[in-house]
């Protein structure tokens, strides 16, 4: 982090600015759990906080799974036993962080022409950083959305039979 005037800068790559919480706590596909309206971009010659006030995490998951087996002696040191596994029974689908839009699409607010273009000509609808940038539409509208959520229950059958 550096100084610069009344304001400390971080030297680091960008990261956005945030003006509240963005975090909304939805958990179900099709759902946002993040409010992209409170994500701001950093203006020219910033690169945002180098500490983010919010800690973010993919919703949460919880695995049940349930094992049975029973011993039968079937005489001498033969026996059989059955076994039954269900793993992730209640059947618990969660996102991962592939599964949240996170695409976070932005535009320029102000493009110039004639600008020189290093080759003896001149370039035209180049973008002025100094004039910042807005967050499309479409990202406004699917930024921190769900997609989709992955979760699956296994079950297992096995026969084992020691002689």
């Amino acid at each position: 982090m550096e100084r610069r005037g009344d304001r400390t800068v971080n030297s680091g790559p960008m990261t956005p600015v945030f003006t509240g919480d963005p975090r909304l706590g939805n958990s179900n596909a099709g759902d946002k759990i993040l409010d992209v309206s409170r994500i701001g971009i950093p203006a020219l010659g910033e690169s945002g906080p180098f500490q983010q006030p919010y800690y973010f995490r993919v919703p949460t998951r919880w695995n049940f799974d349930v094992s049975l087996f029973k011993n039968f002696a079937l005489g001498g040191s033969r026996r059989l036993q059955l076994r039954a596994g269900v793993f992730n029974v209640f059947n618990q689908a969660a996102p991962t962080l592939d599964d949240i839009d996170l695409d976070l699409r932005t535009e320029c607010n102000v493009r110039v022409d004639g600008v020189p273009n290093g080759a003896g000509g001149e370039a035209y609808g180049v973008c002025d950083p100094t004039q910042g940038y807005f967050i499309t539409d479409l990202a406004r509208e699917n930024f921190g959305k769900i997609k989709t959520k992955h979760g699956h229950r296994v079950i297992e059958l096995a026969v084992r039979f020691d002689f």
